[in-house]
């Protein structure tokens, strides 16, 4: 036993200073040779115990050798019974040797007000017992609560770090579970910093202090109010790894969580990374946002593996149901990275959800076990966001941005190559909102294969990066938006892109396509109201290419006796090349009545096709080419809807109307029909504007008949509408 401790102090006495201990260092002393082996052994340089607040400072313990230290039953302690300053405790191999603590009751440690440094160097490190410096417990705070923090623990091991023991910087607290009122704790966990060339970091079931390393914190009885955690850095060269019962913790109640200067930070950086424990950065207990947490893989694979945690949510409350919002999450692999456990940032009830940022150099698995969680409950909410990136991507696990208050979050998916099947399965996204849904936004290179997605509250933004972006299968959402970037990509709707409104008296959402060169629509757009009622939404298509459309597009609004609008839907197209609409497709932004009701929303909507290349519409096949119909009503003293407007504009090139072989009509803006002693529906305008000339071939060669079908209708017995306009401003041929 070797003590350097002060004396104790009395109520009017303040207790003495620790001394110094210096064993093969300082005072001239040379480094001690060979091996240290300390067995049943305490060396100790504690300030004395104290009566009152008024404590000495800790002493300082130095321990240098040149080859190996084992220690068996040994402590190495610098101890401040109150609230005095910490003193240090050095323990360092000067030529590369090992250091082994063999048991539990072995220990390096320092307890103070947070100003303690525990500092262990070494080429390999094993830990069975503790390295530490926390905050030294005040047995007679006056005031109460103990405001000490955790100090600092250094630990360098150029060789591999084996944690099958504890790591310690914690503010005090003798249990993770409430404490007795003399217990309180405000103090702040403190910083561990670990450099190695390899780590292993193992825990023991049921081993509270075996592979543990934490900086939490301190609490109170309530877990109300407590400290900040601390951080913890841990810089690897070569591989971290660790077991399924281990735990890196830095809990607490940030003030601020961030990637630098911010409390409950967690950062892991090394060659590859596999976690089979728990990572975590979340809050304490009341209120207490999440913290940050970080994972970087210098060269390596980052595998977050199945029954593992990696956390940054908010506090799960108390007795009085308080809770935290969600913090932030960093996973970024240099090489590929597999999620098959949980990584979650989720903000508890009635506050609002995390971040969480993935990316891969290579492929990035999330598998059918594998979990990313940002959801909230804040009316606020929208914020909580889940990205995405990667080489390659193959989603068969959960991905949750929701929000059970308020509207859904954010899913931003990015793939560097082309995006594979799997990656959009539309099963393990969640973005659902009370209010809205949220964002799901899919960026690929190219993205060509099927995207089945058929959700009803996501707004879909699918965009290829420099490729063709090809929809073959369902894409369902409240908005949807197609974007292609290549300088020569096109986008080609080979299957249905729908946003039709689904609840009773529902819009239609709105439908954005934006090409850098083509759009091609070979199948249906709907974007109307619902079966029971409402308007129809917006479609607008831009394209610095052609534009052919070779399918149906509906926007069609629905009146009836429960809805309170039903006008159809707006229809833009604007592109630089050249506008074709062949006999099979077709455009109509009717409104549709289903059961007669007394309400003048029951007009057509609006089309507005522009191009600079040329303007081509080949008459359908059958029906109506171009239809923006107001809605009829068949019983006494109702009014019609109006048609709504057609324009065509052309502006250096022809618009041409083609009617060789179709037998259908070409546009259909009349007011809706009523029934007696009603006023049917005034004609919607049609105008076309040109430079050149407007070509009318085929059968009809003038603006009757099949080729226009635009005065207000007569009704049954009812007051026609006013006749609709047809305007042009150029030659017709």
């Amino acid at each position: 036993m070797m003590k350097a401790n002060g004396g104790t102090g009395t109520a009017n006495v303040a207790s003495g200073n620790g001394g110094q201990i210096f064993l093969g260092a300082g005072s001239g002393s040379s480094v001690l040779a060979g091996n240290v082996n300390m067995s049943n052994a305490l060396v100790e340089a504690n300030a004395g115990q104290a009566e009152t607040v008024a404590t000495g400072d800790a002493g300082t313990i130095l321990l240098s050798f040149a080859g190996n230290y084992t220690g068996n039953k040994a402590v190495l302690h610098s101890f401040s019974a109150g609230n005095g300053g910490g003193g240090n405790v050095t323990v360092t191999s000067t030529s590369g040797g090992d250091i082994t603590l063999t048991d539990t009751a072995s220990a390096f440690r320092n307890w103070s007000n947070g100003t303690g440094v525990v500092n262990v160097i070494a080429n390999n490190i094993t830990n069975n017992g503790t390295i530490s410096s926390r905050a030294a417990r005040v047995a007679h705070a006056t005031p109460s609560p103990n405001a000490n923090s955790g100090g600092s623990v250094n630990i360098t091991a150029a060789g591999t770090l084996t944690n099958n023991g504890d790591i310690n910087a914690s503010a005090w607290s003798p249990s993770l579970e409430w404490i007795s009122t003399n217990d309180e704790s405000t103090g702040h966990g403190g910083n561990i910093k670990i450099i190695a060339g390899a780590m292993i970091n193992n825990g023991s079931s049921g081993v509270e202090k075996a592979g543990r390393i934490y900086a939490h914190g301190g609490l109170n009885t309530q877990g109300a109010t407590q400290g900040n955690g601390g951080n913890i850095d841990i810089d690897v060269t070569g591989a971290f790894s660790d077991n399924a019962f281990s735990k890196i913790d830095s809990r607490g109640n940030p003030v601020n969580a961030s990637a630098t200067n911010g409390d409950n930070r967690v950062s892991i950086s090394a060659g590859n990374i596999n976690v089979n424990g728990r990572v975590n950065a979340s809050g304490f207990y009341a209120n207490d946002p999440g913290g940050y947490v970080e994972l970087i893989t210098t060269s390596g694979d980052l595998n977050v593996n199945s029954g593992s945690l990696v956390s940054a949510s908010g506090g799960i409350g108390d007795v009085f149901n308080n809770q935290g919002a969600g913090g932030q999450i960093v996973l970024n692999s240099a090489n590929n990275m597999t999620i098959a456990g949980n990584v979650t940032a989720i903000g508890q009830a009635g506050l609002l959800g995390g971040n969480i940022d993935a990316t891969a150099a290579g492929l990035l698995l999330v598998s059918g076990t594998g979990i990313l969680d940002t959801s909230g409950s804040s009316t606020g909410s929208g914020y909580n966001v889940i990205s995405i990136n990667g080489n390659s991507l193959s989603i068969l696990g959960a991905l949750t941005a929701s929000s059970s208050v308020g509207q859904g979050g954010t899913i931003n998916a990015s793939i560097n190559g082309t995006a594979s099947t799997s990656a959009f399965n539309i099963g393990n996204y969640d973005v659902s909102g009370t209010a809205s849904g949220g964002i799901i936004h899919l960026t690929a290179d190219t993205l060509t294969n099927d995207i089945a997605l058929n959700d009803t509250q996501t707004q879909w933004i699918l965009e290829s990066a420099t490729g063709d972006l090809n929809v073959n299968n369902t894409v369902r959402g409240y908005e949807i938006d197609l974007v292609s970037n290549g300088a020569t990509s096109t986008i080609d709707v080979n299957s249905s892109l729908t946003t039709t409104g689904l609840a009773a008296s529902s819009n239609g959402g709105n439908i954005t396509i934006t090409a850098a060169d083509n759009v091609i629509v070979d199948s249906g757009i709907n974007f109307g109201g619902s079966a029971s009622g409402g308007s129809g939404g917006t479609l607008t298509v831009n394209a610095v290419g052609d534009i052919t459309i070779n399918g149906a597009i509906n926007g069609e609004g629905i009146m009836n006796t429960t809805a309170l609008t039903g006008n159809g839907g707006t229809v833009n197209m604007d592109t630089h090349g050249s506008f074709t609409m062949n006999e099979t497709g077709t455009i109509s932004v009717d409104s549709v009545m289903t059961s007669d009701v007394n309400t003048p929303n029951a007009n057509g909507g609006f089309v507005d096709i522009r191009s600079v290349g040329g303007l081509t519409i080949n008459t359908a096949a059958s029906g109506v080419s171009i239809s923006s119909r107001g809605a009829s009503f068949s019983k006494n003293r109702r009014t019609g809807g109006n048609g709504g407007q057609l324009t065509l504009t052309s502006t250096s090139s022809f618009i041409d109307l083609n009617d060789a072989s179709g037998t259908g009509n070409y546009f259909d803006t009349r007011g809706g029909d009523t029934g007696r002693f009603g006023v049917s529906g005034d004609g919607g305008n049609v105008r076309f504007n040109y430079n050149t000339t407007l070509l009318i071939e085929g059968e009809d060669t003038s603006p009757t008949g099949s080729f226009l079908r635009t005065g207000g209708a007569t009704g049954n017995k009812g007051t026609p509408g006013t006749d609709a306009d047809l305007l042009y401003n150029g030659a017709i041929q």
